[in-house]
């Protein structure tokens, strides 16, 4: 039997695709089980806290949750457990977004003077690939307007400031 190069061209091409579809797929169902994983901890603790999710996104292996009932925002990250949080909306002064070149975040800066800004994450230059700055930065910005405006209606109700 012989070969000629079309044929080894072809096999050689065939083989390529398909280890490109085997490490995309690969790629996706990862992600997909560190989202379940983030949903499994975030059952769990609305199991403990009888959280309501009213606004609930994941991104980046990370998942951010708001509960406009209890004012709680919840915040799981997969690869880095320290920065998982739950923090009470009615602690919080401001949020800002910080939208730079190799980072896209929103600080949330607390009332009391002595409790260090916490940071969420949406995009990092060097992990995250360029093309996924533009969404990311959308997300950021929509949930810097939710935080912002929560925020804003428990300090009115705390206050009873009326516009």
């Amino acid at each position: 039997m012989e070969l000629n190069v079309e044929t080894i061209v072809l096999v050689i091409i065939g083989l390529s695709g398909l280890f490109l579809v085997g490490f995309v797929l690969k790629k996706h169902l990862g992600r997909l089980q560190r989202r379940r994983e983030l949903q499994k901890k975030l059952n769990e603790i609305t199991g403990v806290t009888h959280l309501q999710a009213s606004k609930k996104e994941f991104f980046s292996d990370k998942l951010l949750v708001l509960d406009k009932a209890n004012k709680k925002l919840v915040f799981l990250d997969y690869f880095n457990v320290k920065n998982n949080a739950i923090i009470d909306l009615q602690d919080l002064k401001e949020c800002k977004l910080h939208v730079r070149n190799l980072v896209v975040q929103l600080e949330l800066k607390f009332d009391n003077p002595y409790r260090d800004s916490c940071f969420i994450v949406f995009y990092q230059r060097f992990i995250a690939p360029e093309y996924e700055r533009y969404r990311l930065t959308i997300k950021a910005r929509r949930w810097n307007d939710m935080l912002t405006q929560a925020i804003a209606s428990t300090r009115e109700f705390e206050y009873g400031i009326t516009g």
